[in-house]
């Protein structure tokens, strides 16, 4: 298997440097089991603690061995995992994930995700959340073909949206975040911010599941996805353009609703990384390798 380097401290905002730092950095191949719903062969992440000149550092997991620290006191751990994604085929691939108290939020709140697009068939399904009483919110592929995400209120009627100011780039690998407080919402394609609407309502919540790939909006989607994340909390732009190719680091996990990073490459669960336990059950979607060339970099 390959490696991802994953960095637990330097943090910048909620995720960490990609690149270690120079001066003393050591690397433990140790593994951890992430937090699941059900059983898996697949391995997570190690999160790892450092601070001070030669402090010694310490790995959660099934085995883990120890190593010390350069004089910066900064550390880097890995986890066993290729660069993955899931490819969904628009006829009836997808992704089912039970809600739970973590998915279930108004505002603020930021999701992103990586997405290559294949071919736009009608608007299609991301991610959706959306109940039959028209309450949640949808990621999707609008009929003109931009990506978008909606909201609405089954009890006062009232529903708002906001999308990318252009049509995506077929069978090439975007980052799409979507940033919401009771006031606005905002969309930031590959780190820009592309369009801005103001709001002032709240995503009405629902219990019911949250789907990739297909759901009950529109139809399901052609192309793969990677990496989608959950805040429970508003985003900065630098924030934005810093998580696209890093992970979040320890500490900024409580803030996560939910983080499924698509690396496990077989099996049926898709494993959620925040702690809260929102494993994906996988429907027809099929694993690749194919995915964001930061993550290829990193993997190889």
């Amino acid at each position: 298997m390959r490696t991802i380097a994953i960095l637990s401290l330097l943090a910048a905002g909620a995720c960490g440097d990609k690149t270690p730092s120079d001066t003393g950095d050591t690397a433990n191949n140790n593994t951890a089991t992430p937090t699941t719903t059900s059983a898996t062969t697949n391995t997570g992440q190690t999160t790892t603690t450092g601070t001070g000149t030669g402090t010694t550092t310490s790995t959660t997991g099934t085995t883990g061995t120890t190593g010390t620290t350069g004089t910066t006191g900064t550390t880097t751990s890995t986890t066993d995992a290729v660069c993955g994604s899931l490819d969904f085929d628009s006829s009836d691939d997808e992704v089912i994930i039970k809600s739970s108290a973590s998915l279930e939020f108004s505002a603020p709140f930021t999701i992103s995700t990586w997405l290559r697009i294949d071919e736009h068939r009608g608007s299609s399904t991301i991610l959706d959340k959306t109940g039959l009483d028209g309450s949640g919110w949808v990621l999707e592929i609008n009929e003109e073909g931009h990506v978008s995400f909606g909201g609405s209120h089954s009890g006062t009627g009232a529903h708002w949206g906001i999308r990318a100011g252009s049509g995506f780039t077929a069978s090439i690998w975007e980052h799409y975040a979507v940033v919401f407080t009771r006031d606005e919402a905002k969309m930031y394609r590959n780190g820009t911010l592309v369009s801005t609407e103001a709001v002032r309502r709240d995503v009405e919540v629902n219990s019911v599941e949250l789907r990739f790939g297909g759901g009950d909006a529109d139809g399901h989607f052609d192309g793969a996805i990677s990496d989608v994340r959950i805040w429970i909390k508003e985003l900065t732009r630098e924030d934005v353009q810093y998580c696209m190719y890093n992970v979040p680091v320890e500490e900024s996990l409580r803030d996560m609703g939910a983080y499924w990073t698509f690396n496990e490459g077989r099996g049926e669960a898709l494993n959620d990384y925040s702690g809260n336990e929102n494993t994906g059950v996988i429907g027809g979607a099929t694993w690749t390798e194919d995915c964001p060339s930061h993550k290829s970099e990193d993997a190889s």
